[in-house]
């Protein structure tokens, strides 16, 4: 399984408390570093690698990815918890309207911000281009992420601000099951449930694939 190999630009880059920011090969570098200075608007972000090889996951060679560790993502805590409660006031109709809705708050612009420019570079890098976050657990190259297909703003923001809502919890899981000696061989993947998520993931130690869910 042959890993992908990434291109450095800066040891910045390598900061514990800044994410780790992967673009496709080919991206324009100063459309990259137009990214870079939004997101750093709102999130704490190293400066952009780029994606060179094939990665151990067959397909995903288009991706945008952005890991890093639990303190990165706070700043958006808030603004993914008024979006949140906005949504579930409206629970029953809970369409796109009422998303649009939510994305467009004023507290919320923090989160709207981050997912706008994201699916800005989402379009730019191509059909199938994947948008890949997550927690730099247990380390920031796989991590334990979340894969967004979605390029529509809002759409992004929706998965985004659960994600960021359950960032503590899944820390929390994904350190304990490292420590317990089943770290993830390659990436843990997270799925949104609809009371929660569930975190999947190959063992390091057995290969036998572990399950655990978040709520």
């Amino acid at each position: 399984m042959g890993k992908g190999r990434l291109v450095k630009t800066s040891d910045a880059s390598n900061q514990p408390d800044l994410m780790r920011l992967t673009m496709p090969w080919g991206f324009p570098p100063s459309q990259a570093e137009e990214l870079v200075a939004t997101l750093r608007e709102h999130i704490f972000v190293g400066d952009a690698r780029w994606y060179l090889q094939k990665s151990a996951d067959p397909g995903r060679e288009l991706l945008i990815q952005l890991i890093g560790n639990l303190t990165t993502w706070v700043p958006l805590s808030a603004a993914a918890t008024v979006f949140l409660t906005t949504i579930a006031k409206r629970a029953g109709d809970a369409t796109w309207d009422v998303l649009a809705k939510a994305f467009k708050a004023k507290e919320v612009k923090p989160l709207a911000d981050v997912a706008t420019a994201l699916g800005k570079a989402l379009e730019k890098a191509g059909p199938g281009t994947e948008l890949i976050v997550g927690l730099s657990i247990p380390e920031p190259t796989w991590g334990t992420v979340l894969i967004i297909s979605e390029t529509d703003p809002v759409e992004i923001a929706a998965k985004l601000a659960r994600f960021v809502s359950l960032a503590e919890k899944i820390s929390t899981t994904m350190e304990a099951e490292v420590a317990a000696g089943r770290a993830p061989l390659g990436r843990a993947l997270i799925s949104i449930e609809e009371h929660g998520a569930v975190i999947r993931w190959m063992s390091q130690a057995d290969f036998g694939n572990h399950e655990r869910l978040i709520s």
